[in-house]
């Protein structure tokens, strides 16, 4: 199945990102003007995007984009509308990826990459490449985002995810974290997986949440296992049809709540090098990068952060 390996950040200055794309051989696609208009429903949200003079795009986030011309009125009737995103946007071929400069009406300037990967064997080089790029382009992890620009512009996470504790062991979580390995996995060597059995996740000295829709879909899940001095976070997993839409941030804060409230003084966490927009999300929460603790070795694939709470 196609899939995207992708990352969005806060640019600082976009003419000298397009000189650094161009010094590494990126090929100027062309410059469109974009208006988007977001459609809630409890199928899902689809995004109506109007681009210069070249007609409309309806986009579902649930299924494959679907091209073609619709009518604003009759979405915003049936569905309601959720929002607008107004940007330019400077596009470029990037050996085997895009890079897109946008200009947000009301936000300012960011970056995008993207790699487009037609099956799970090519999303570890897709993830390598991407992170070159983002060093050449001199991305940080604390540059990206979690968020989507819709809920940037919003101030908020939209409030259709509920989040409460529940059993790891039901379908839905275990589907959730079943969702995780299967990408993870493919990433790292054997030896750094250190994904915890649900069994352990049952036991009282862990809280583990699901993440719903306003269908009642299980969209999310994550638990912190909570020891004398410090909680640790541990199967952190959001689904990509809700991904940058802040409910990682949302679900952190509520561990994290669940964490203080049991007594614990700080957060730890243990996380691979290749998850970037993770890194990017625990240190805008105020997580510092530490050695290992508990039973953790020093392992080359791993990052390990800490946070007082």
């Amino acid at each position: 199945m196609a899939s995207n390996i992708e990352i969005k950040a806060r640019a600082r200055d976009l003419k000298e990102l397009a000189k650094r794309i161009e010094a590494l051989g990126g090929e100027r696609i062309g410059s469109f003007w974009q208006d988007d208009s977001y459609f809630a429903s409890a199928a899902g949200r689809f995004k109506l995007r109007a681009q210069g003079g070249a007609g409309g795009k309806l986009i579902h986030y649930r299924k494959d984009p679907a091209t073609g011309p619709a009518q604003s009125d009759f979405l915003t009737a049936a569905c309601g509308l959720a929002g607008r995103v107004r940007k330019s946007r400077l596009a470029y071929r990037l050996d085997g990826g895009r890079a897109h400069l946008d200009r947000v009406e009301g936000l300012g300037d960011f970056i995008k990459l993207e790699i487009e990967c037609s099956d799970e064997s090519e999303k570890v080089a897709a993830q390598q490449q991407v992170r070159s790029w983002m060093r050449q382009l001199d991305i940080g992890d604390a540059d990206l985002l979690d968020e989507g620009y819709l809920e940037l512009l919003a101030g908020r996470a939209p409030p259709l995810v509920s989040i409460e504790l529940e059993q790891p062991d039901q379908p839905e979580a275990l589907a959730l974290i079943e969702a995780l390995d299967a990408y993870q996995k493919p990433l790292y060597p054997a030896e750094s997986h250190h994904g915890v059995d649900v069994s352990v996740l049952m036991r009282p000295e862990a809280a583990f949440a699901v993440a719903r829709d306003a269908a009642g879909v299980a969209v999310a899940c994550g638990a912190v296992w909570c020891e004398p001095e410090y909680g640790e976070l541990k199967r952190m997993y959001v689904s990509p049809s809700v991904r940058g839409m802040g409910v990682a941030k949302r679900l952190l804060d509520f561990l994290e709540n669940q964490a203080r409230a049991r007594g614990c003084g700080s957060m730890a966490l243990e996380t691979g090098i290749h998850q970037h927009e993770a890194i990017g999300l625990y240190q805008r929460a105020g997580y510092d990068f530490c050695l290992p603790f508990g039973d953790y070795l020093d392992d080359p694939y791993s990052v390990f952060m800490r946070k007082p709470i």
